[in-house]
């Protein structure tokens, strides 16, 4: 699986190299605009990443003038983030070579296969974030009834991405 994104990765950056982004300066600057107004924190939860790297992407799409942050009025240390036009536009572009390649993988592997394998890493990605014991290498004895269900981490339902109607993002 590990080779199978890499790949998959590597082509998605080859898609959007003309915009300037990395995958995951895409990821975040789709997520700022399905959220506009977020935390650094609640951005982080959405991209299941840390709170330091959510804001380096931040920070890093502030200065190429994408998006815009401002202290939030309930709290003087959080930062609400928000696209700016040019950021907005940016994105449109994300979601038109996102359709394009979908519609590639499509061909590759058939529309109902393709479908059928993303719902299976919507079912694995949950059931990992569900029970990150399942996760464990064997031998490591912790039974996966001590495990609680991480629910400070988003489904991907939650996170706004659309999985069965062939608009999976990348």
């Amino acid at each position: 699986m590990g080779q199978t994104h890499k790949v998959l990765k590597e082509t998605w950056e080859r898609q959007i190299a003309d915009l300037g982004l990395s995958a995951p300066l895409a990821a975040m600057l789709r997520t700022i605009c399905e959220q506009p107004g977020s935390g650094l924190r609640e951005l982080a939860r959405r991209l299941r990443t840390d709170p330091m790297n959510a804001k380096r992407l931040v920070d890093h799409l502030e200065h190429e003038g994408l998006v815009t942050s401002s202290e939030a009025n309930s709290h003087a240390q959080r930062r609400e983030v928000s696209p700016t036009s040019d950021g907005l536009a940016r994105v449109a572009g994300l979601v038109e070579r996102s359709a394009v390649l979908r519609r590639q993988l499509g061909e590759l592997l058939g529309e109902s296969e393709l479908e059928y394998l993303q719902e299976l890493l919507v079912r694995l990605e949950d059931a990992l974030v569900d029970d990150p014991a399942s996760a464990r290498p064997r031998g490591d004895h912790a039974s996966a009834s001590d495990a609680k269900p991480d629910t400070t981490r988003p489904r991907r339902e939650d996170r706004g991405m659309k999985t069965r109607n062939g608009e999976h993002e990348f």
